[in-house]
């Protein structure tokens, strides 16, 4: 842990290990799964996830730096190449690319009117692991008039002069922030990213019907559940995604 930047203004309690945080994470989104309703969220669990919502002041200088103009809605395009590297995810992710992506958001009827008011809409993705058919089918946005906007490693790197072995983490909590203050927010199901930017979203005041999911099987819909899962969650990918999380962790990757 040597290195990294402190997420929160609090001093440091206890540290764990990013292989220790995973294995609770499954456990945790296993009982969920395998409960027929949607558990009560406790206090203490709204609790921490509205600290997290809250980074540190360094960090927040850089949000209010590169954050889009409101009204913005965020996309998070899991169309990373690393997801198709693991054999137990390429065969449900390897159609997922930026132009198909687009075509789904622009299929949508209530997306497309939401859309057309937009100053901007934020894409969250690691522009580093996105093949060049990607970038150029980023370069025509996806609603006319509708710039794309980007954040990430990028932003923290450049614009903040963030050291290469903090940028990757300070990225994604700056693009996260930028998510939860979206008007809508788009994001597979099968990230945990995506999870718990919904989850955020609703402790931060957003409506459920803000928030909307992707897949392979039937286009964009909205999301019934509060990223948490129970029987209203998405499923299908998102089954995959922890299944796979867990084979990495017994193989070592």
């Amino acid at each position: 842990c040597k290195g990294l930047p402190p997420l929160t203004d609090a001093p440091p309690q206890r540290v764990f290990s990013s292989d220790d945080l995973w294995k609770r994470h499954e456990q945790y989104i296993f009982e969920i799964r395998n409960d027929p309703s949607v558990p009560p969220r406790s206090p203490f669990e709204d609790l921490v996830m509205d600290a997290t919502s809250h980074p540190s002041a360094r960090i927040r200088t850089l949000i209010a730096q590169v954050a889009p103009p409101q009204p913005y809605a965020c996309l998070h395009a899991r169309i990373e190449k690393d997801l198709n590297r693991m054999q137990t995810m390429s065969s449900q992710t390897q159609q997922m690319h930026f132009p198909w992506l687009a075509q789904q958001l622009r299929d949508n009827e209530d997306l497309r009117k939401a859309g057309a008011d937009l100053a901007a809409l934020f894409v969250a993705v690691d522009l580093k692991d996105v093949d060049l058919k990607d970038r150029e089918a980023m370069d025509e946005g996806v609603w006319p008039g509708v710039p794309l906007a980007f954040a990430g490693e990028s932003a923290a790197s450049d614009q903040a002069g963030i050291s290469p072995s903090e940028a990757p983490l300070v990225g994604a909590i700056v693009d996260k922030s930028i998510c939860i203050d979206a008007q809508f927010f788009v994001g597979w199901p099968g990230s945990t990213f995506a999870n718990t930017l919904v989850y955020s979203r609703i402790l931060a005041g957003h409506a459920r019907t803000s928030n909307w999911y992707y897949n392979l099987a039937d286009g964009v819909r909205r999301r019934g559940d509060d990223g948490r899962g129970g029987p209203e969650a998405p499923r299908g990918e998102d089954r995959s995604r922890s299944t796979a999380r867990v084979e990495e962790q017994r193989s070592g990757v």
